[in-house]
């Protein structure tokens, strides 16, 4: 039962942000969000996330972070699983249909 009031907590925190997002939203545990005024995220169908709480054995209790900044897109694919990632776009990033992240991920387009 709670995984799947986190899964809703999550759902209504994202459309919250105005993050677009397709059907099959799973992210498990708490997820860090930031997407500041003008950025713009969009994912695709069938996302999943693990973020902290032993959620997978390799990323630990380590949460997924997700950072947009200002006129910056982040643009997620169909079928794209991460796992304790960090996420930080100052400009652009594209991630393709059928990613699989692993845990401890950091992907950025800044310094």
């Amino acid at each position: 039962m709670i995984g799947k009031l986190t899964i809703l907590w999550n759902m209504i925190r994202f459309r919250y942000l105005g993050i677009r997002y397709g059907k099959g939203l799973r992210v498990r545990g708490h997820i860090g969000l930031q997407v500041r005024k003008g950025g713009k995220v969009s994912i695709g169908d069938h996302f999943t996330c693990s973020s902290g709480n032993m959620s997978n054995p390799m990323g630990r209790n380590v949460k997924c972070f997700l950072r947009v900044d200002p006129q910056a897109t982040l643009t997620i694919g169909n079928r794209v699983g991460i796992s304790s990632v960090t996420l930080r776009c100052s400009t652009s990033i594209t991630i393709a249909d059928g990613v699989m992240i692993g845990a401890l991920t950091i992907i950025t387009d800044s310094d």
